[in-house]
């Protein structure tokens, strides 16, 4: 009866964490599934964000608002006479208008040598006080206006700043006028400087010209230009009236030659001293005249900077302000709400509902199990199962008429779900009279005991015969969930030869078609009888015996055990119980990989919801851990904590309270 059947419905682990990884990066709807699935975190992180930042501004706005300050400063006349600049080049080459470099002019006016007096008067260090300050260019319909700035500070004391702006605006003005009579005396103490060179180098070129004049015995080359022309014309008429030989045409013309006539070097020679001369007597004059201009500038004080904005403080607080804030406060807490709710959702790695179940494998859902409040907490105090499906109102008499209705509602719902169930697993092999199947889970808590005992008696109640088996044989729950006594069962057919399988056989209360074989003895190493010939013997006498329709097994959680597996191999068809909002995604693919690796094939999965959300979330390395609380707690706990002091009592007491109302809040948030 072994079955070994290739895996071919699942993907591959590593299958599943590349395509896990690629949803994760590109996924935007899932996302969106995350964020809506986290609604509540986020609207509520969002609103406490939202209201927290609007309490601190309106806080902020009556306790310590920030008034702004502000004034005009023009740093460059738009009207200005050029006419002297550029009939004087000493005056235009010292005075000459420059681009101002904004970034420049607006460090020099925040450096501590001019803002150092004003920061003292006010108890402030210059660094301080310039970083309050900042500068703007005007801009308006024609463009940025260049030459004007418009300064502001920031202050919560409006009085204060008031008279701050004013001195400001002063030690600017003051700095400025400053640096214009700097360059004038600057210029001043120039001009002195070049103007003996400038006489000493006219002296030069007159001594020059004198030299010229005295070599050569002229005046002017014009006086000789003259007395050439009247020697010539007395030539011409002498030659019109006398021969060229006589005695008067012979003198006149000695006299042209010799006495007259000038080289055209000594004339070019002329030239050239006498520009020079006339150069450096018009540098004398402009010098002269520059050095004047700038000591009336200099008497006059003109001031080269206007304030054309006077100081003038904001009657309304300009921080925080209440739309900015709003809009701010607004978008960072939808986002740091967005965020949490994706971090919380990353961290809960858990399937939340049917659709993340179908996205991990191939493997069909056969089940699929609502939430049922009156099965909640009935691990921890171990009730029977059948009087609370009977009577679901049963754990509450205190329950209201509308509770009750509701409670009768789910019961209603939950046996249509395990009717459905049955439709699917009844025909797992037509040709066969009994149908074996083994439904495990991958971690203790996803409730694959009570699904085993609730589908059995889904199955006895359609009129069939049905045997359930417990084959947990580290932490038996049948017995305990329907009532039984488990003196003795199914690991006692291991070592009792004269024990039969017929004789472990216990009626349900009530049930005439409905048996159960519990768990029996406890025994240390339950591998040994479950790998052993003799169970594939004993579970093909039970199937075909004929006797029952459907044999239901129910073994150990198969991530960290082989029972299940084990098992597996003798029985009709294997199903694995998922926990939503409870186990880790990737454990039920590992528990599947173990199974296919075995050669079983998994017929379907079954979603479990045991509740809405999860509290604390447990990473993959850390699922062993709950084998082990789960397999190492007895009933011997009960004399244990009746044995510890009252004070380990309290503080187990306050550890549990804390631990259920801060599972409450996270239940009530991933709801």
């Amino acid at each position: 009866m072994e079955k070994r059947l290739e895996p071919k419905n699942t993907k591959s682990l590593e299958e599943y964490n590349f395509q896990k990884n690629i949803d994760q990066n590109f996924d935007v709807k899932e996302i969106f599934e995350s964020l809506l699935r986290r609604k509540k975190l986020l609207l509520l992180t969002a609103s406490l964000v939202f209201s927290l930042g609007l309490v601190n501004t309106i806080y902020q706005r009556i306790r310590n608002p920030i008034f702004r300050g502000t004034f005009s400063l023009l740093i460059s006349d738009p009207i200005s006479n050029k006419i002297s600049d550029i009939e004087n080049n000493f005056a235009s080459a010292l005075t000459g208008q420059q681009t101002i470099d904004i970034s420049t002019l607006v460090e020099v006016l925040k450096s501590p040598s001019v803002l150092s007096e004003v920061a003292s008067k006010y108890n402030l260090s210059p660094g301080s006080l310039s970083r309050t300050i900042n500068f703007t260019p005007v801009v308006n319909k024609s463009g940025k206006a260049k030459g004007v700035l418009k300064i502001t500070i920031d202050s919560n004391d409006p009085k204060k700043l008031k008279n701050l702006l004013f001195d400001v605006s002063n030690t600017f003005i003051n700095a400025s006028i400053m640096e214009r009579q700097k360059k004038l005396v600057d210029g001043i103490s120039f001009l002195s400087t070049q103007e003996p060179l400038l006489i000493k180098e006219v002296n030069i070129i007159q001594n020059e010209l004198l030299n010229l004049r005295e070599k050569y015995k002229f005046i002017e080359p014009q006086e000789n230009f003259e007395k050439t022309q009247i020697l010539r014309e007395r030539l011409a008429k002498a030659k019109a009236i006398y021969k060229e030989d006589s005695n008067l045409v012979l003198s006149l013309e000695e006299k042209l030659g010799k006495a007259f006539e000038m080289d055209p070097e000594v004339q070019r020679e002329y030239d050239e001293i006498t520009l020079k001369l006339e150069y450096a007597l018009s540098s004398i004059e402009s010098l002269t005249r520059a050095k004047e201009d700038f000591q009336l500038s200099l008497a006059q004080s003109n001031i080269p900077w206007k304030i054309i904005g006077p100081p003038l403080v904001g009657s309304t607080p300009i921080k925080p302000s209440l739309p900015l804030s709003f809009v701010t406060y607004l978008v960072a807490g939808i986002l740091f709400g967005s965020i949490l709710a994706l971090i919380r959702d990353r961290l809960d790695y858990v399937f939340h509902d049917e659709d993340e179940v179908k996205k991990l494998s191939n493997i069909p859902i056969i089940a699929s199990i609502p939430y049922y409040s009156a099965l909640q907490g009935i691990r921890e105090n171990s009730k029977n199962i059948l009087k609370i499906m009977e009577d679901p109102s049963s754990k509450n008499k205190k329950d209201k008429e509308e509770n009750i209705k509701d409670k009768n509602y789910e019961s209603f719902i939950i046996q249509e779900a395990f009717r459905n169930f049955y439709t699917n697993v009844r025909s797992i092999d037509d040709k066969k009279k009994t149908n074996s199947l083994l439904l495990t889970s991958s971690l203790p808590s996803e409730g694959k005991s009570l699904l085993n005992i609730i589908l059995a008696k889904t199955i006895a109640d359609l009129g069939l015969n049905v045997l359930l088996i417990d084959c947990d044989l580290r932490k038996p729950q049948v017995h305990q969930r329907l009532g039984i006594n488990n003196l003795k069962g199914f690991s006692d057919l291991f070592y009792d030869n004269k024990y039969l399988w017929t004789n472990a056989l216990q009626p349900v209360k009530n049930y005439k078609n409905w048996d159960v074989i519990t768990a029996g003895t406890k025994i240390i190493d339950p591998i040994r009888i479950l790998s052993s010939e003799k169970l594939k013997i004993l579970m093909n006498d039970i199937s075909t015996e004929d006797k029952y329709d459907f044999v239901i097994y129910d073994s150990p959680p198969a991530l960290a055990f082989s029972d299940s597996i084990l098992l597996s191999k003798q029985v009709d068809a294997v199903m694995l119980a998922i926990s939503l909002n409870n186990v880790s995604k990737d454990i039920p693919l590992k528990v599947i990989e173990r199974f296919n690796s075995s050669g079983i094939d998994v017929m379907g999965l079954v979603t479990n919801q045991i509740k809405y959300t999860s509290f604390v979330e447990e990473s993959n390395s850390s699922y062993y851990k709950n084998y082990s609380a789960y397999y190492d707690s007895d009933n011997d706990e009960e004399v244990d904590i009746n044995s510890d002091s009252n004070l380990i009592l309290k503080m187990r007491n306050f550890k549990d309270k804390i631990l259920d109302f801060l599972s409450k809040a996270s239940n009530w948030l991933d709801k």
